[in-house]
Formats: structure tokens, sequence, C-alpha cells
């Protein structure tokens, strides 16, 4: 962004809820959740900007962060249908969606939709992998449970879900873009050690992801990791601060096998700036290319363990601490109170060069990416995995139907 005094910058932001009222499936495993309750809330914020220039609208683009694994193409595609019903007079396509890669989130994968799993991971191309063109429509998502999963989990379907949070979520945009009003910007660089490279090499040649690195084959942590913290502040026409785009590259994903809804560390980090900077502050997280960081400490457990007891986040040191420490909640806090920190360091400096009249413009392009070909050696033994998987649950949900029908004949009650 170039400054021309000639432009002004409009600002809008807005925050939603998109925590589910029912049980749903939680995603972000290779194996089904039913969520048991929320440990917190899972938000969109939505931020509006405008290019304004003699009175006229220049350019302008809407950002949405939200507390989901990913974004799908039905996601995206009900949110820009509900806009193109409650705001025409913007192009959805400015409107672009990221998530923050919670692996606590609610499953909002539907039946049309096209992953970057695709066919690849679905149960059809398993069985029949030489059919995959045929079958490149298979999908990895929800839809209608039953019939997904073999067996009734009694959850919300992710479709009626996404009907749901789709609304939400185009309701933030509209308020985001209804509520600008003249604003300042400015970006800055801090550090903070959140990811860790999670591939793990050895003496032997082979690399593992959350490898052991205790093994006497250790031999080192294969890559780089990015402890860069890219911030963006709004500030209103009075100065008051208004907004903050936190990007961090690594995923949200301390609680990644919690079976409660949770944002994970984000939802941390937001509370510890609010308490920082204030209460209606709106914060809208980011999660950069981060393909192999992780927020799971990797080397020196005990060490990091002994400084969350330290400071008090933790009662006692676990005797084996996890690739969590043995508290994730603690380390979570741990996590937010270093963002937190990273943002208040370079905050003030930022403000020293706010921009209230820059150049600002949105850009479009479609890039193609080909899938990963995968070996037919390694497919036939997905194949198998997957078809003994759907066997066994089959036998589970057959031992399942007769346990209940004997329960109601010999007890005469009904489970």
């Amino acid at each position: 962004m170039d400054k021309n005094t000639n432009n002004e910058l409009s600002i809008g932001w807005a925050s939603t809820d998109l925590t589910p009222e029912k049980t749903v499936l939680v995603t972000g495993q290779f194996h089904a959740r039913v969520s048991e309750g929320v440990m917190d809330p899972v938000t969109a914020t939505a931020l509006a900007v405008e290019s304004v220039q003699d009175g006229k609208s220049r350019d302008y683009a809407i950002m949405v962060s939200c507390d989901f694994v990913a974004i799908p193409d039905g996601l995206r595609d009900a949110v820009r249908s509900h806009l193109k019903k409650s705001l025409p007079e913007i192009d959805s396509i400015r409107v672009f969606l990221n998530a923050t890669h919670t692996h606590a989130g609610p499953e909002i994968r539907v039946e049309n939709d096209v992953l970057q799993a695709g066919a690849q991971a679905s149960p059809s191309f398993f069985f029949f992998p030489e059919s995959h063109e045929q079958n490149n429509a298979a999908q990895t998502g929800g839809g209608n449970v039953p019939t997904r999963m073999g067996v009734e989990l009694g959850v919300m379907d992710p479709a009626d879900y996404v009907a749901f949070t789709s609304k939400r979520i185009a309701e933030a945009v509209e308020e985001a873009w209804k509520g600008r009003e003249p604003s300042a910007i400015g970006f800055g660089l801090g550090q903070a050690v959140v990811g860790h490279n999670r591939r793990i090499s050895y003496y032997n040649g082979e690399t593992r992801m959350y490898g052991n690195t205790n093994d006497p084959d250790f031999s080192h942590i294969e890559g780089y990791e990015d402890h860069s913290v890219n911030v963006l502040g709004t500030w209103n026409k009075k100065g008051k601060l208004t907004g903050l785009v936190v990007n961090v590259a690594c995923p949200s994903q301390v609680s990644e096998h919690s079976y409660q809804i949770s944002a994970d560390y984000w939802h941390d980090t937001r509370q510890e700036l609010r308490r920082r900077l204030g209460k209606d502050l709106f914060i809208l997280p980011q999660n950069s290319a981060s393909g192999d960081q992780s927020p799971h400490l990797m080397l020196q457990r005990p060490a990091e363990t002994r400084m969350l007891r330290l400071k008090g986040l933790i009662p006692s040191v676990a005797q084996k601490p996890d690739k969590n420490l043995g508290a994730p909640e603690a380390l979570r806090k741990e996590i937010a109170e270093r963002l937190a920190d990273a943002v208040t360091k370079i905050l003030p400096f930022v403000e020293k060069e706010k921009d209230a009249h820059p150049c600002f413009a949105h850009r479009v392009e479609t890039v193609e990416l080909s899938r990963r070909p995968l070996p037919s050696r390694m497919l036939r033994k997905r194949g198998r995995r997957l078809r003994n998987y759907v066997r066994n649950m089959k036998n589970y949900a057959a031992t399942l139907k007769l346990t209940r029908r004997s329960a109601r004949n010999n007890a005469g009650i009904r489970i």
C-alpha cells in the first residue's frame, strides 16, 4: 500500500458466535468424534477495508477469519449466496474466508465439497482406485451422517450446521461493511515461539511426523521453524485502536484430541489481548503457510513443563510429559501470553507510522493446483486398512443393535 493523500481508508469490523447449539461431529482427526459440550466458543471475525477517492469507492475487500479446520467450497459458496441477497452492492468474490485450523471445531464439509483430499480420501476411491477419475466427485465430508458413517451418531448433520453458520458469517460481513468509518492502518513484525517443526529425522534416513526425539537414532529436526508474528492494526479518527489482524505460522491444534468444541489457543489469545488492550477490540487471526509447523513441543519437554509450573500455570510436573506437556490448557495460555507480548511490544512503534491515506487494491487470480499422485503400493495398503475399518464398524454397529434389542427384551428398558 503506497501513500496517496487523495485516498481515504474506510474500515469496518464485526464478530459473531458460530458455536453450535446441538451435538455435532468434531473435525480434525481421522476418526469420528461426537462433541461433548463446549470448551470455549468458536467465532468468525470480519474486516471490511475500502479505499475511497474523492468520495467514491475506489476498491475494497472483506476478510473473514473462522475458527474451523478449513474453509470448504460449500461453506464459502453458501456465505456468498447469502450476501448476494443481503448485500447486493458488493461483489462476493471480494469476500475471502480463512480458517485458523483448529482441530476441535464443528464438521463443516458437506456432500458437494471438493476438498484438497477429495476423492483420494473417499471410501469409493480406496475400494476402487482404478476408477479414481470417474469418482472424483466423491467426498470426505458430512451431509447425511448415517449414510456416511454407517451408524446413527445422533449429531447435527454438517449440512444443517453449514446452513446455520453461513448465515451468521454473512450477517457479520454485512455488519462490518455497513459499519465502516474513516480509519488509519499500520503494520509491523514481531516474534513469538508458537510453532515447532514436527518432522523428526533419524540416522537411518527416515523422517517421521511427531517422531520420538528420545530415540537413540534421533538425528535432527528436519526443517525450518517460522516464529514471525505479522500484525496489522486499525485506528479510528479519534486514534482508538479498533482491531488487529494477527498472522502466525502455526495451526491452532493444542487441544486437537478434545471432544469439546474449542477455538484452541486463539480463544486464549483473544482473551489476553483484550485484557491488555480493551474488551471491545476485534481480533482477526490468520494461519499462514505452516504445513510442517505444530504447537506441540518436540524437544526439551521437561524443562518447558517446569517453567509452566514455576509460572503457576500448572500445579505439578508430569513424570513423562507428552507433546502438550500433560497440560494443553496451560500450554494454550503460555502461547497466548507469548503472542500478546509480541503484539504489545511492537504496537507502539506501528502506531507511529499508521496511515489514513494508503493506496489499497484487491486482486484475484485463480491458480489450478495438481493433486499429489500416490504410489500404487501405498493405495493398496490404505485400501486394506480402510476395508478393515469399515468391516469393524459394521460389526460394531450390528453388536450395538443386538445389545440394545436384548436389553429391551430382557429388562424391559430402552437404551
